[in-house]
This record gives structure tokens, sequence and C-alpha cells, in this order.
């Protein structure tokens, strides 16, 4: 049976962005909302854990190898983030065309529920780092969502739960394609 795993992106030891929010902070508090919001429907869903390490390098590591022991390919992994560098608007990365039009679908869900701007849908060979490891090295189906600037104080200023009942909305619309 497929499954989907949230992974709120960071720890507290190594983390994200910083600005009139928090990223670890609210993308933690984004994955506590969808996990709720799913409690009661037949959608199964696994939260990958804190898993500590020595560095963010070592921490990434470990969330890989956790959802990698964890999920099958049949999976979707959500990985939640925000967004820094004086810009604003949602935006979700996608690998491969697999995954494209899931990333597309969960931007535009993003956008109308929150009212930010969408950003769109992109490939992560256009992040700063060229790859995701977090969606590159892992079993599932994967997208990562930008969720807002922490940076921006129109996108900071949206509350958390409409990021998470756009992932709801998003994971109910996937999980009946299937």
């Amino acid at each position: 049976m497929k499954k989907v795993i949230l992974e709120a992106g960071h720890d507290k030891v190594f983390q994200g962005a910083v600005g009139f929010r928090n990223e670890v902070d609210v993308s933690r508090l984004i994955q506590r909302q969808t996990l709720a919001l799913l409690e009661g429907t037949e959608i199964k869903v696994l939260a990958v854990p804190e898993v500590g390490g020595k560095s963010s390098i070592d921490n990434l590591k470990r969330k890989i190898a956790w959802i990698n022991n964890n999920s099958t390919s049949r999976d979707l992994l959500i990985s939640l983030h925000l967004n820094a560098g004086g810009g604003t608007g949602v935006e979700v990365f996608y690998t491969s065309n697999k995954n494209k039009d899931l990333a597309v679908e969960y931007s535009k869900i993003l956008s109308t529920i929150t009212g930010l701007r969408d950003r769109g849908a992109k490939p992560d060979t256009l992040t700063q780092h060229k790859r995701l490891a977090i969606l590159r090295e892992t079993r599932p189906l994967a997208l990562l969502s930008e969720n807002g600037f922490v940076d921006s104080k129109i996108d900071s200023a949206s509350p958390s739960g409409k990021f998470a009942y756009a992932l709801f909305l998003f994971l109910l619309w996937w999980w009946e394609k299937k």
C-alpha cells in the first residue's frame, strides 16, 4: 500500500533560513498541522523524525537513510521548506518528468490557498545546489516545496495552516489519482 512521507527540512541544530520567521519552526508546524488534517483519512502517512547528526550533511544523510528504510518507489515524499533571498511566493522542486506534473499541481494549489505568487514547478537543477539530495537519493517520488519566503513580510504573514491545508488538498488529489 502506498504512503506519504512528510519531511520537515533542516533541524534545530542546523537550521535553515531565518527572517521574519524561522524555517525549521514553520516547516515543523506545517508538518504537524498536515498530519492532524490527515487523521481520519485513508491516507497512510509517516513523519520523518528528528535524526540528529554531527553536521547538516550528516543530518541530511540520516534523513535519507530513514526515508529509504521506511518507503518504496510507490510512495510520495514531500520535503517542506521555506525560501529566503528577497523574493515572494511559493514553488515546488522536482527531479524528472515523472514527478513534474505533481509539482505543477502542488504549486498551483499552494498558491491558490495561500494567495501567494505561484513561482511554479522547477527542476532541482535550477537550485543553488544544482541537485537536491532529498529528492535524488530517496526511493519515493519526491517533491520539495518552498512555502513562501522567510524574509518577506507578506509571505511571513500567511498562516502556516494555509500551507498545511494546501498540502492536505494536494495529498487528497494525489491519493485519488493513483
